[in-house]
């Protein structure tokens, strides 16, 4: 029971946070009443508007090469042919009609 209570402040607390920037993306009031008349001109690093429009931060990631430096072409191997017979009985063993 202890141990749930941090995870549920960060569970609140993100849900505070996704509630708090869409109603600041939503609301040019709301946004100017953060920034102020001092932050007009950087609009496009804005959190908000940066959360408003979908844009996510972007990570410098290694990407690995999905081709090979070399291409090796694999044998199949041999396949066995497979005789199909019909079994000698029509009923298998246990599983015909009840007897009287």
């Amino acid at each position: 029971m202890i141990a749930e209570t941090p995870r549920r402040l960060l569970t609140a607390g993100s849900i505070a946070l996704v509630l708090i920037l869409s109603a600041l993306g939503s609301s040019p009031e709301l946004h100017r009443l953060i920034h102020g008349a001092a932050d007009a001109g950087h609009e496009d690093s804005c959190a908000v508007m940066l959360f408003a429009h979908g844009v996510s931060a972007p990570f410098d990631t290694a990407v690995p090469d999905a081709t090979p430096e070399t291409w090796i072409a694999l044998s199949r191997p041999e396949t066995l042919e497979n005789f199909l017979t019909s079994p000698p009985y029509r009923l298998q063993p246990g599983r015909g009609p009840p007897g009287n």
